[in-house]
């Protein structure tokens, strides 16, 4: 992962310039994950900002276990971490610097790998099944609009270099 926070400008659209959307899902000449890295071109990356009724925490204002959809990637070890993260609503709340979607798509969170405390940037471009509208292939946004999972599963795909490296792990991975 590169140093973070990259330096920013403000503009209409935030796109993560250390986790650009055609290199997010694998690289064939490093064997990436066959499954995973034939996605590219079939499937369109689409903006979270553009979900008119979502939020980050859904309608219930919480973070909670029951905003978690496991999609297309074998990801549920992770899955299974944030779920047990989600008991407490506000250890969740500590990861985000933010508490509500904004239209420029960029999503600041404090994550610490390999335990020391980093601000990580992420943008809003989820994997999806429709160019139009949000179906993520991936983590799927929750029945009350929630959008906190696909966002943290995308910061766990980044901090492990693609979504492809992060197919099949430990809980104790995604708890750390």
């Amino acid at each position: 992962m590169k140093n973070e926070p990259a330096p920013y400008t403000k503009s209409d659209q935030y796109s993560d310039p250390s986790f650009p959307v055609d290199e997010a899902l694998g690289w064939s000449q490093y064997n990436s994950n066959e499954r995973v890295y034939k996605m590219n071109g079939s499937y369109s990356w689409t903006r979270i900002s553009t979900l008119t009724d979502a939020t980050l925490t859904g309608s219930d204002g919480k973070f909670s276990i029951n905003d978690i959809a496991q999609g297309y990637l074998g990801d549920c070890y992770f899955l299974s971490s944030l779920s047990s993260v989600a008991e407490k609503h506000e250890d969740v709340a500590g990861i985000f610097d933010q508490t509500e979607l904004n239209s420029e798509g960029m999503y600041s969170i404090w994550a610490w790998p390999k335990g020391k405390p980093t601000n990580i940037r992420l943008d809003d471009q989820i994997l999806s099944s429709n160019a139009s509208t949000l179906r993520p292939v991936f983590t799927k946004v929750s029945e009350d609009k929630s959008v906190w999972v696909p966002l943290l599963e995308k910061y766990w795909a980044k901090l492990n270099a693609n979504y492809a490296q992060i197919e099949g792990g430990w809980s104790t991975e995604g708890i750390t």
